[in-house]
């Protein structure tokens, strides 16, 4: 049980002002500080791209996650290390995978405990990443992944077969499932406003995300008379993309941005319909009980939806503008239905989050 640890090392994507791993961490923490007696920010240390902010937006302890002597000192101080979200994939970035990776080395070498807590796995594209991985996590102490999909990964790619992995790993839920929202749903006759959350995209995408995103836009404006509201998640990487497309559109568009991670549920609560391109949108979507429509590559928007029993409302990208198009003029239509499979499947995936470690 985590009362008899003393302290504890958080690592993950902190401190790079992303309002999904920002999110996490919040909920997290205060997780630990409520559940948990004897805890307080003198016993959690988390490693973050901006210790100073980390430390006085959470009350925590904080250090830099590049600073690996500090690392050494923190984690030899420590009872147990905790990795959460979706660190294990080898296609945005094969360094930050091995870096990782290089993490829970350390903490076992060191001989500390290693929690992998609502984490996601994949995609991996190349064999050489998958078997280092499979070589790593079977010292891992307990893995919890956050969704069916994550999981269903590990077991078509035989890490199960492994029998410390068979039993170490635990089907669990993000983090944010085991926040309590008292939110009742709406259901308003006309769409007002939809609230998009994009990212941006690589270069290879980048200029024909950026017409076909305005076209789409305009025709939402011409054709429905929506506002449209966009929300940047990640503000270094997103705001500028957003701005280039707001700069095309009429004066009726809206830039909202967060200030602290936990003012998303506001903002995303005047929403009639939300499109997003990123995991967390997607999951403030659902606790607000709003119609949703998630639009990405990435595999693990399509296995958080398709829990979510949305698994239609899922696009891989604005290629087509028509179809996003008719599939926002569906799910408007649909959307007594969506809230249904929503409140049918929420509890589902909240009672699945545990914080036994």
């Amino acid at each position: 049980m985590l009362n008899n640890y003393r302290n504890i090392v958080i690592c993950g994507y902190f401190g790079f002002n992303n309002a999904g791993d920002e999110l996490i961490l919040k909920t997290l923490s205060e997780l630990l500080k409520t559940k948990f007696n004897n805890f307080n920010e003198k016993n959690i240390t988390v490693l973050s791209n901006n210790p100073e902010q980390t430390s006085r937006e959470y009350k925590v302890n904080s250090i830099k996650r590049w600073n690996l002597f500090v690392i050494i000192f923190t984690i030899l101080n420590t009872d147990i290390v905790i990795f959460t979200a979706g660190l294990f994939q080898d296609i945005t970035s094969i360094i930050s995978l091995y870096y990782y990776l290089g993490l829970i080395i350390l903490s076992k070498l060191l001989n500390k405990k290693v929690i992998l807590l609502g984490v996601d796995f994949g995609p991996i594209k190349y064999k050489f990443d998958k078997l280092v991985l499979k070589s790593i996590l079977k010292f891992v102490d307990r893995i919890y992944v956050r969704t069916e999909g994550s999981y269903n990964f590990l077991k078509t790619n035989r890490f199960l077969n492994n029998t410390n992995l068979k039993y170490n790993i635990r089907l669990g839920s993000d983090i944010l499932f085991s926040k309590n929202i008292e939110y009742k749903p709406e259901l308003k006759t006309e769409l007002a406003n939809i609230y998009l959350i994009l990212r941006r995209p690589d270069k290879k995408n980048y200029i024909s995300n950026y017409f076909n995103i305005i076209e789409l836009c305009e025709q939402l404006i011409k054709e429905s008379n929506i506002k449209l509201v966009f929300v940047p998640f990640h503000i270094e990487e997103d705001m500028y993309f957003i701005l280039e497309i707001v700069e095309k559109l009429p004066n009726s568009v809206t830039i909202m941005r967060w200030n602290k991670a936990d003012n998303l549920f506001n903002i995303i609560s005047n929403a009639d319909l939300l499109i997003s391109q990123r995991l967390h949108g997607l999951i403030i979507g659902t606790l607000l009980f709003k119609p949703i429509l998630g639009i990405s590559y990435d595999p693990k928007l399509k296995y958080f939806m398709d829990e979510i029993g949305l698994g239609n409302y899922v696009l891989p990208s604005f290629s087509s503008n028509k179809i996003v198009f008719d599939m926002i003029k569906e799910i408007w239509a649909e959307r007594e239905h969506i809230i249904y499979k929503i409140k049918q499947n929420l509890p589902k995936l909240q009672s699945r989050f545990n914080l036994e470690l």
